[in-house]
């Protein structure tokens, strides 16, 4: 199911999925379709990936990446998290994690960094 639905997702532009809600850069996806892939997202449809923690830069159809991705959901407290891709996050960002126990976790400016469109 979760490949279905992310194949919408990624249709209307470059994501970033990741596990847990880390900030670190492992485990976190910049994603988009492959240029020159034309017509409906599905299975077969080629991805270009860059993982945050190093850069470094693969190539995965959806189902393949989809299959990478269920490490990162099994288990207990496994999730994993579809977020539009904000090109302005070089800029900084304000987090505020407002958990249902009570109490406030706030990031600042995390230094994150895009290559991804700079190459």
């Amino acid at each position: 199911k979760h490949q279905t639905s992310w194949a919408k997702s990624i249709a209307t532009g470059v994501r970033v999925v990741k596990q847990n809600c880390g900030s670190q850069g492992e485990g976190i996806w910049v994603c988009k379709v492959k240029e020159g892939q034309e017509g409906e997202v599905t299975g077969s449809t080629l991805l270009d990936l860059q993982e945050a923690v190093d850069n470094h830069k693969e190539e995965k159809t959806l189902d393949d990446f989809m299959t990478f991705c269920e490490q990162y959901i099994v288990g207990e407290n496994g999730q994993l998290i579809d977020q539009r891709f904000l090109p302005r996050i070089v800029e900084g960002e304000l987090r505020v994690n407002m958990p249902a126990e009570g109490g406030i976790s706030a990031t600042v400016k995390s230094g994150a960094l895009d290559e991804m469109e700079r190459t």
